[in-house]
């Protein structure tokens, strides 16, 4: 990953100065956003997901990727399955995420018809990181997507891959979208406001973290990871993709799904008046990028 930078760089010179303008902003979304507790779609947040998608575009020079989650939840909505497949049901799980994907690209289609925008799908596997060809691939039609206005929506490829569902929701994905396509923010859109200090949930004194350095970032992974039962859940592996866009220049900022107009107002005015997280870039990290 790390001759990528170099070779983007490049290819953004070659474009002069328009594709300098360029603010692409990686949107990822999960599972707890997108759906309900009682396994329905959540139709506000899609919408208000799609109402931001299509906001940001209005910005002079702005693109956006989305990086979504919910293809298993999609396909038991779809199949009229009551309980999800169990992690121990690996080719049923899969089955269902192929049908729910299908079903979960086609709301996403209809809802962005309204806005008059169009979606493209890419599904992607931890090996398309790894296979020089085919990250390069990935890559390029990415950027001919964004160039051509579509908006890209990537999933991983649930079918094919052998430990898919373990990787934490997509956050990993989204960091790695983030780097390869040199995003300028990360927004990892969850179901809370910010990190805490410690898990809200168990202590009524957990407080909130509104800005945190690359070194506090580190700091805070291992502090995280030392809780089992906080450390082993979704807050780790955003910390995780945090620190991966970190160390490779991209601003990363936490958030909650379903209070979009936050994300507008933080890309419009920089307000440090929202509830979020921000994982900042020091100058020194740039070194790694």
């Amino acid at each position: 990953m790390s001759g990528t930078g170099h070779e983007h760089e490049s290819h953004h010179n070659h474009h002069g100065e328009e594709e300098e303008k360029r603010h692409l902003i990686v949107l990822k979304v999960g599972t707890s956003t997108l759906m309900k507790p009682c396994h329905t779609v959540n139709m506000a947040n899609m919408g208000g997901l799609v109402d931001l998608v299509a906001s940001i575009r209005r910005l002079p020079g702005y693109q956006v990727i989305i990086v979504t989650s919910a293809a298993v939840g999609f396909g038991c909505l779809k199949l009229n399955l009551e309980n999800r497949p169990t992690s121990d049901q690996l080719s049923l799980k899969q089955a269902v995420a192929a049908a729910g994907q299908s079903h979960l690209i086609r709301l996403y289609e209809d809802l962005f018809n309204a806005y008059n925008l169009k979606v493209a799908q890419i599904l992607l596997s931890r090996s398309d990181f790894s296979a020089k060809d085919r990250f390069r691939n990935f890559r390029n039609a990415t950027n001919e997507l964004l160039k051509m206005g579509v908006i890209p929506i990537i999933n991983e490829n649930d079918c094919i891959c052998v430990d898919e569902l373990r990787f934490g929701d997509n956050d990993t994905l989204s960091a790695l979208v983030a780097v390869s396509c040199n995003a300028d923010k990360l927004f990892l859109l969850t179901d809370v406001d910010c990190l805490f200090d410690k898990n809200p949930h168990e202590f009524s004194d957990a407080k909130p973290i509104r800005e945190l350095s690359s070194i506090e970032l580190a700091k805070l992974d291992v502090d995280v990871a030392g809780d089992s039962e906080w450390g082993t859940g979704g807050m780790a592996t955003k910390l995780v993709a945090a620190r991966t866009a970190v160390a490779a220049g991209i601003e990363c900022i936490l958030t909650h799904g379903a209070k979009p107009d936050k994300v507008l107002r933080y890309l419009r005015d920089g307000s440090e008046n929202e509830l979020m997280t921000v994982f900042r870039v020091a100058p020194d990290d740039m070194q790694f990028a």
